[in-house]
């Protein structure tokens, strides 16, 4: 079987001609180059040509190459993404058997601890660039592969559980999970809130600008995370979160400080009647 993989792998790789090769070094020289309106026009041509396919196998490895080559070289990492979503908007291409190729180099620009070579740099628009297209992959073939969606999560809720994740990583897991929606929250994330709150907590105090964003970025997508949670569990019958382990609402407000009070639900007592 592996030998068959093998071959099939191989056969997917067509010669190119002449102008596919030019075309194919065009795409990479914007991508590479500071002209942005001639990469925009360069993925606007990705997004809708036909007759590309033959290309595919040979963009998908240079993606993977680049993003590793380029982990700290975040207006390359950006281009790529941008390059990866253009490929997806393509109706043209059968990228299916492409997912084992293109999901690590996304996944990477999402949990990553460091995605640029200055602390300054819009590391956040990289890891949420690529979250929206770990979710595409996953609502547009995870019906089909129905292992998809569970591995991406066991691999996040993984790292969510790890406790020595750096903020910037449990923020790019965070928005991942919490936008495969309320159930993937409640059962996912939800039972980590609190480790992770504490986690941040328990760290020292940081003096610089950089630390305190990361720290507070991770720390708003947590509080996001726990809306949505009591939210959902308020509104269910079923209660799908137990709050036995919580005096609501004095130990939510201590782990998350009094910034959540607004989107604390009004609890009847007759919720507690355990």
């Amino acid at each position: 079987n592996e030998n068959q993989n093998e071959n099939q792998s191989q056969k997917q790789y067509h010669p190119l001609s002449k102008e596919q090769r030019v075309y194919f070094d065009q795409i990479v020289q914007t991508i590479f180059s500071n002209e942005k309106e001639t990469f925009k026009v360069a993925m606007q041509s990705v997004a809708t040509e036909m007759g590309l396919n033959q290309l595919i196998p040979y963009f998908i490895s240079f993606i993977d190459k680049e993003v590793k080559q380029n982990l700290q070289n975040l207006p390359i990492l950006l281009k790529i993404m941008t390059f990866v979503q253009s490929l997806f908007e393509n109706s043209n291409f059968d990228l299916e058997p492409y997912l084992h190729q293109i999901l690590p180099s996304v996944l990477t620009c999402v949990v990553s601890k460091t995605l640029c070579k200055d602390s300054h740099e819009n590391h956040w628009l990289l890891r949420e660039r690529a979250s929206k297209i770990i979710l595409l992959i996953c609502q547009r073939w995870g019906a089909k592969h129905t292992n998809l969606q569970p591995t991406v999560k066991k691999v996040l809720v993984k790292a969510l559980a790890d406790g020595q994740k750096h903020s910037t990583t449990l923020y790019g897991i965070l928005i991942t999970l919490n936008s495969f929606g309320v159930d993937t929250i409640v059962t996912d994330v939800f039972p980590y809130l609190e480790s992770l709150v504490r986690q941040l907590k328990s760290k020292k105090i940081p003096n610089d600008l950089i630390s305190i964003i990361e720290t507070n970025m991770c720390y708003g997508e947590a509080v996001n995370s726990l809306g949505i949670s009591l939210f959902r569990y308020f509104d269910n019958e079923e209660r799908i979160i137990d709050l036995k382990y919580f005096q609501y609402p004095n130990q939510f407000i201590e782990l998350f400080g009094e910034c959540i009070i607004p989107i604390l639900p009004v609890i009847p007592e007759s919720f507690f009647s355990f």
